[in-house]
């Protein structure tokens, strides 16, 4: 007697993200968290009651919370597609600047098809098991996905994945482009990436600025924990003095991102893209 043969079996995915990283805190999901509350400002659906009707308080306090965020999300999305079009394959990604990750085609598949090596690392644990989710497990073997803490991310050039990304010898794209930053993740320690990144690396940032408009928005996340990065735009300026400013040339794009057609949003959120390398090989020799 013959026996049919056995259908082929699709390759398993794995069952989950791997056990929990040692000293990552279980997040208290009793309590507001940064990751979902941007999420909703972007009208995801990765949130819960708590972050809603937070957020809802922020935005009735802060009104254009939702234009910001979609500026940062949008400038991820640029920031990274112009370092694809410069021929950088290497990417350091610090925090989900495009949130929300479930939600269709995003920047981080986009990378994905491009062949590109990624880094990845969040500071929030149900973050970090979201990409395994949405992708199906199938970004363990296209990438490192880190959750840290961000008390942490003061060592991140040392840890090993990180050091073997940027301490290679081609340009490496830093995406720091997330509007919703914890504290820890200063803009200072985010700029130093770049001392030990291989020549002609590139950094995108997102900062927000202290004003009159969003005076009391840094109080509101202490008030739950959850410190923000906000600094002013004296102590942004002395920062970013040392670097050279690219510029993407937007024509490229075929429509006007919503990060420029936000008039006056450059007086609360900055976006920029960096380099330490005043040097023309650097992509298309472009500064502003």
């Amino acid at each position: 007697m013959t026996t049919s043969p056995t259908a082929p079996t699709e390759p398993a995915h794995p069952a989950g993200p791997p056990r929990i990283p040692e000293g990552v805190r279980v997040p208290d999901i009793e309590a507001p968290r940064l990751d979902p509350v941007a999420d909703y400002l972007l009208g995801g659906s990765d949130n819960s009651q708590i972050d809603r009707d937070f957020a809802a308080d922020l935005v009735a306090a802060f009104p254009r919370l939702p234009q910001l965020a979609i500026t940062a999300a949008s400038w991820f999305r640029d920031a990274a597609q112009e370092m694809l079009d410069q021929g950088i394959r290497r990417f350091l990604i610090l925090g989900n600047g495009g949130l929300p990750i479930t939600a269709g085609p995003s920047t981080l598949s986009t990378l994905h098809e491009a062949g590109a090596q990624l880094v990845v690392v969040e500071h929030d644990l149900i973050t970090w098991c979201q990409h395994y989710v949405a992708e199906k497990g199938a970004v363990a073997g296209r990438a490192h996905i880190l959750c840290l803490p961000a008390g942490q991310h003061h060592d991140l050039a040392q840890h090993h994945d990180v050091a073997d990304l940027l301490r290679g010898s081609k340009p490496v794209g830093i995406l720091a482009t997330a509007l919703l930053r914890p504290r820890d993740h200063d803009l200072a320690t985010i700029l130093s990436l770049l001392d030990v990144a291989a020549p002609g690396s590139v950094l995108a940032i997102t900062q927000l600025i202290t004003d009159a408009e969003l005076s009391g928005l840094a109080d509101r996340f202490a008030d739950e924990r959850i410190p923000l990065s906000i600094i002013d735009r004296t102590a942004l300026d002395r920062q970013l003095s040392p670097l050279r400013r690219l510029t993407i040339d937007m024509s490229a794009f075929g429509v006007i991102p919503c990060r420029i057609a936000a008039q006056g949003i450059e007086d609360v959120v900055v976006t920029a893209l960096l380099t330490r390398q005043a040097d023309p090989t650097l992509p298309n020799g472009r500064s502003s």
